[in-house]
């Protein structure tokens, strides 16, 4: 996952293991949500500190974007058991993490350091 941080800090604690990007209970699974076309996972935290994914709640702030890409295929061949014919197959290649681009934005924490600065 290639990450970038937006704004000075504090950003938010998260995790991520193989699709599966999480802070906490909360989490999102990347693969769920690979598709043929480019998409953005917009990620909130509400007030009482869990994340959120939209921008639904009014309340929640704006702490991340996950950029996921095109889903990719590869093609091949295979004999139709009935008809005997060759016949193209198009089989969907799991998400390759490394292609994802997440965006950490700074939000408001009473709680943090307020001199924290983005990792370098």
């Amino acid at each position: 996952m290639k990450i970038s941080y937006m704004g000075p800090g504090p950003y938010i604690d998260f995790e991520h293991n193989g699709t599966v990007f999480s802070r906490g209970s909360d989490f999102v699974d990347c693969a769920e949500h690979h598709a043929d076309a480019p998409v953005i996972l917009d990620i909130t935290m509400t007030k009482d500190g869990n994340l959120s994914f939209g921008v639904a709640d009014p309340g929640a702030v704006y702490v991340a974007n996950l950029v996921l890409p095109a889903r990719e295929y590869t093609y091949g061949t295979q004999t139709d058991p009935e008809t005997g014919e060759d016949m193209e197959v198009k089989t969907a290649l799991p998400l390759d993490m490394s292609r994802v681009q997440a965006s950490l934005w700074t939000f408001n924490d009473s709680s943090s350091n307020e001199n924290e600065e983005a990792p370098v």
